[in-house]
């Protein structure tokens, strides 16, 4: 009697990326377009008020510190659960790039840096922590993958255009692409909210079985482990970051 072959019940990997990842992918395309056109509206700001160039690197450099509220507005979206609040970071940042090319003074500038650089703060570590979710257990690597390309897409893309319209129209040259994210960003997030809950759930219910019961005695070296991390992650984040913003500030 012929035996029958065993079912399986895990369906068979997609050779396309699902769309939620696209998604989010797209999201951070349009919040890094306008922190890398920070620079060149720096630069168009510099002629039309007349900033010096210590005012610009001040501005730039808030904007690369307020980066260092990542891990704490990490933190915070985890106790709270509020991703669908840290996924807007993309239309803070487009504010806050608005802000300072329509600003008249210094001081609303620096306002505008100030909201632009809490939106890609609290972004950033929500969004990669769906990315890596929506990436399931076997597409983690490309998941990851996608969402940094956009990212870095809109990064190189963002000043190349901003570029036209400051050149023509002064620093108020940056409005008609934040009035596209405007709306771009919220039905973004709109659409992927409900995958969001869905796979970060999942997550935490895998982790949270593999979780040992008591765990008292490995706190103070988990903690140690976390502080250490912490360090090393703002090193990278100063070393990586400073040269970076100096070219792209300065450059233009």
């Amino acid at each position: 009697m012929p035996t029958s072959l065993p079912l399986t019940t895990r369906a068979p990997a997609s050779a396309q990326p699902p769309k939620p990842i696209r998604w989010l992918a797209l999201a951070h395309f349009a919040n890094d377009f306008f922190s890398g056109s920070l620079g060149i509206l720096l630069a168009a700001q510099a002629n039309q008020l007349g900033l010096s160039n210590a005012q610009i690197g001040n501005a730039a450099g808030l904007f690369l510190l307020l980066s260092l509220s990542q891990p704490f507005l990490g933190w915070i979206a985890d106790r709270t659960g509020r991703t669908d609040v840290m996924l807007t970071g993309p239309f803070w940042t487009a504010l806050g790039l608005l802000i300072c090319g329509l600003a008249e003074s210094y001081l609303v500038v620096l306002m505008g840096v100030l909201v632009g650089g809490m939106g890609n703060a609290m972004f950033h570590p929500s969004a990669l922590a769906n990315a890596r979710a929506f990436g399931g257990l076997r597409g983690k690597g490309r998941s990851v993958a996608l969402f940094m390309l956009g990212g870095n897409g809109g990064f190189g893309v963002g000043p190349f255009l901003a570029g036209f319209l400051l050149d023509a129209m002064g620093p108020p040259g940056i409005a008609p692409y934040a009035l596209v994210s405007f709306v771009l960003v919220p039905l973004l997030v709109w659409r992927l909210l409900p995958y969001s809950r869905d796979r970060l759930a999942d997550i935490q219910t895998e982790t949270a079985s593999d979780a040992a019961p008591s765990a008292g005695p490995q706190i103070a070296p988990r903690w140690r482990t976390v502080i250490g991390l912490l360090g090393a992650y703002l090193v990278i984040v100063l070393v990586r970051g400073i040269p970076n913003q100096g070219f792209s500030t300065f450059m233009p």
